[in-house]
Order: C-alpha cells, then structure tokens, then sequence
C-alpha cells in the first residue's frame, strides 16, 4: 500500500497527530505498526534508507523536524 500524504489517510494521520502531541512520523508507525514490525522485527533495520522514505512523505518528528537516526530510532 502507498502512503498519499494528501488523500483520506493523510487527513486522518495529521488528527492522530494533533490528538496524541506526537508527529507525524509517530501516527505513521503507529499505523502500519504490524507491517512495519514484519518489515523490521528480525532484521538489523537500515535506518538511511527508512530516514530517506520519511522524509518523502515529509514525515516529521514530535518536534516537527525532519526525523534524525535518533529520532526514528526512538519512535520506532
């Protein structure tokens, strides 16, 4: 599945976001945690690349920056 950041999805995620005081990135793993944690449970997670995807989706961090390895490391 495609992540629209501008459809229905995108709507719903940014309402989590502003409910819960976390970003965007959060809601988004939050989300997908179960296909996420199928992607990621077992294996070393590349981080540069997942750091490059959220940044296409313009997916920010509880202070709405940019994700740093840090950041993703501790939403994840």
């Amino acid at each position: 599945m495609k992540y629209d950041q501008h459809g229905p999805l995108a709507a719903m995620l940014s309402e989590a976001a502003k409910e819960s005081g976390q970003g965007s990135l959060m809601a988004w793993m939050e989300y997908r945690h179960d296909e996420l944690l199928v992607e990621l449970g077992s294996k070393g997670v590349r981080w540069p690349i997942w750091l490059a995807l959220f940044r296409k989706l313009d997916l920010r961090d509880a202070r709405g920056n940019h994700p740093t390895l840090e950041t993703a490391r501790k939403a994840w």
